[in-house]
């Protein structure tokens, strides 16, 4: 599994976003302020969206505070992902 932080510009602190990909036969990541998309009565006032895409054997993730990606934005996303599996020496 690997989770990513995705900062906006303007804030180096605070994560906007979380790109998680992982096996999909996996549990849903649920860790910290992105486990309010799968358990919004745990913080009723955060807000946050899960939009998911399989690819191979593996789930993405993306976890969005308020409002999801339009769907422009989110197949932007996915352009930008290339994913290569370790060289093997």
């Amino acid at each position: 599994m690997v989770a990513v932080d995705l900062l906006p510009q303007h804030d180096r602190v605070n994560p906007e976003a979380v790109l998680v990909r992982q096996p999909r036969e996996e549990a849903p990541f649920d860790y910290g302020w992105p486990g309010a998309a799968w358990h919004p009565e745990d913080d009723p006032e955060l807000v946050v969206r899960a939009q998911q895409w399989d690819d191979g054997p593996w789930r993405w993730t993306l976890f969005v505070r308020g409002a999801p990606l339009p769907a422009e934005a989110l197949r932007r996303v996915q352009d930008t992902i290339e994913w290569r599996p370790a060289w093997v020496l």
